[in-house]
């Protein structure tokens, strides 16, 4: 999402960040913000994107912030969504989500895959996003487990 919006010419400004990571260690990090508008169901939403630039396996998430900002409503027993002022108005995730095994950022981006370092060297910076990118979009295809249909026979010349 970061280089999508920086590549759209949005100003982003770079700062500093206190993070607190999963083990309870805290560590600084750059960081770069920028104010974005984000249309859900025809409503825009003003939000501050916050992106960490030098992180792997970067995900967009939207914060409770944000959530309250849009007076949306989550109703995870249901997996659905919807305004505060449209309460019988219900749109359901668009994925289906486990509610009972959600798992936390950190573990999401251990589980994701992406161009290990020393990966790629060769590759532009824009050609390393593009590769994470299709990485991410396909990753249960990379993942190990089972063997690939096409390399199950060899093939005969």
């Amino acid at each position: 999402m970061f280089n999508l919006l920086r590549e759209r010419e949005f100003e982003f400004q770079k700062m500093e960040v206190m993070m607190v990571l999963e083990d309870g260690s805290r560590t600084t990090m750059e960081a770069c913000t920028a104010p974005v508008s984000i249309d859900i169901e025809g409503r825009a939403g003003p939000t501050e994107m916050l992106a960490l630039p030098k992180a792997k396996g970067n995900q967009t998430l939207l914060g409770t912030d944000f959530l309250e900002k849009s007076d949306i409503v989550l109703d995870l027993k249901n997996k659905r969504w919807y305004f505060s002022d449209k309460p019988h108005h219900k749109t359901y995730f668009k994925e289906d989500l486990d509610v009972n095994s959600l798992q936390t950022a950190g573990s999401i981006i251990a589980n994701s895959c992406h161009l290990l370092e020393g990966e790629g060297i060769p590759l532009t910076p824009e050609q390393r996003e593009k590769m994470n990118y299709l990485l991410e979009k396909f990753d249960s295809v990379f993942k190990p487990g089972g063997p690939y249909p096409l390399c199950e026979k060899p093939h005969k010349y």
